[in-house]
């Protein structure tokens, strides 16, 4: 598992700085997200195709000015996921994941829901302290598809959460909570949970939280309307209140924005359920909910968020016990890679270096890994080939600027494969990574020695 810490202040803006930008950019018109001149984009305008005030929508509007949304516009296009949850394009953000959870309204059980077992399941509670198992739940705390999209917004670097999730019972009070780890929480094993006989000791959850870990709750009221939304920061001992939204709209500081579908919506390429977990294609009013969240501006922070988790609870209370879930999954708005080049033909006898170049991944942005990473270089000799290292730096004293080198020869003919792998330190967080050609990662060198 990776060691989890707290992200450097590096890339946090001074909160006042964010209020005056969020005030005076409310009242500009919505332009392309990235194009200059023109107003800078914000959490409601320009990042994401939101819909607006009881115009929560799912599909695309074909329009690159407006941003991404969650499923392609008729014709294709503009879409963050396909019809499986699988990402089909990612428009420049940190990250996207997809949740489609298992209902007990299509079946006795619903194989991921908290189990009590003695124990306690609040949202203060240990992460390793939670039980689960298979159970049923209401209707309207029974958790459908959940989804959600991370970016960085180019005018002032902030990190943005947009979130989408759809409820089977839009008319009466309910009670999600979105929350994104840092470290890499998880079930302890595979669904669903095994544990022999009448299960007095339930399955649990693998993880801790790290302070700048954040949950947004939203509470639905009488006849389903978004009654609030609001935003807590993990503090090392409980979630404490950052952000609030009375209603949906965005708040002053533009650093919230939460919103409802005000009318029958198309749910969508994927699978929409009813209450009684029939399949249908279109969502009542106030099934679909959308929100959008300037995390750094409420933290005054950017934190290396991994782990995507959506959760009910029984009552408005923040504190009140958890009902069912969904994910966890993976949600890495950091991480890392790692490329060894060239790949070359010499002759016997002659030097040949290999060049690795490895890079963190910021919330989005690509910079060299800090100076010093080690990272290992293991040559492989075939068809002949005796290999001789004659320096190597990427052993001591690692990378400068995030490349090291390491020269060898050989005196007899064949090849030389060089393979490199190292653990990159990214904002408290330990990325291992090798030149397995996965991603932005390399694939091996080779080099061949002719006579």
């Amino acid at each position: 598992m990776r060691d989890m810490r707290r992200l450097t202040r590096a890339f946090a803006e001074p909160y006042a700085r964010a209020l005056v930008v969020g005030a005076l950019l409310l009242t500009s018109v919505v332009v392309a997200a990235f194009s200059a001149p023109g107003p800078a984009p914000t959490v409601h305008s320009g990042l994401f195709e939101r819909g607006g005030a009881q115009a929560a929508d799912i599909l695309g509007d074909g329009d690159p000015a407006t941003g991404p949304d969650w499923a392609p516009a008729v014709g294709g296009g503009d879409g963050i996921f396909d019809g499986s949850g699988n990402v089909i394009d990612l428009f420049g953000g940190a990250a996207a994941s997809f949740i489609l959870d298992e209902l007990s309204q299509r079946g006795a059980l619903d194989s991921t829901t908290f189990s009590g077992a003695g124990g306690s399941n609040k949202n203060n509670d240990p992460i390793a302290d939670w039980h689960w198992d298979a159970g049923n739940v209401p209707a309207k705390d029974d958790l459908s598809n959940a989804y959600a999209w991370a970016t960085v917004n180019p005018a002032n670097e902030h990190l943005i959460l947009y979130s989408g999730f759809e409820r089977l019972d839009p008319s009466g009070d309910s009670h999600v909570d979105i929350e994104f780890f840092q470290d890499d929480v998880r079930l302890d094993e595979a669904v669903p949970c095994n544990d022999p006989g009448p299960d007095p000791t339930p399955c649990d959850f693998v993880g801790t939280r790290s302070v700048g870990d954040v949950v947004i709750s939203m509470d639905f009221t009488i006849g389903g309307t978004l009654g609030s939304l609001t935003v807590r920061e993990w503090m090392g001992t409980r979630y404490v209140l950052v952000g609030s939204l009375a209603g949906e709209g965005c708040n002053f500081a533009d650093t919230i924005c939460g919103f409802n579908n005000g009318g029958p919506l198309d749910g969508g390429p994927w699978p929409n359920y009813d209450r009684h977990g029939n399949e249908i294609r279109t969502l009542d009013r106030n099934s679909f909910t959308e929100f959008g969240v300037d995390v750094t501006a409420l933290l005054r922070t950017t934190p290396c968020l991994s782990t995507m988790m959506g959760k009910t609870r029984s009552s408005q209370s923040f504190t009140a016990e958890l009902k069912d879930f969904a994910g966890p999954v993976a949600f890495n708005v950091c991480g890392a890679s790692i490329q060894i080049q060239p790949s070359a033909v010499n002759e016997v006898g002659q030097p040949h270096t290999f060049y690795v170049t490895v890079h963190q991944l910021l919330v989005g942005r690509e910079a060299p890994a800090p100076d010093g990473t080690i990272v290992t270089v293991t040559l492989t000799d075939a068809n002949g080939a005796s290999s001789t290292v004659l320096d190597d730096n990427c052993a001591s004293p690692g990378t400068v600027n995030g490349v090291c080198s390491v020269t060898f020869v050989s005196n007899t003919a064949g090849t030389v494969t060089g393979h490199a792998a190292a653990d990159v330190e990214v904002g408290g967080q330990s990325f291992h990574v090798e030149t397995d050609g996965v991603g932005k990662n390399s694939p091996d060198a080779v080099k061949r020695a002719a006579a």
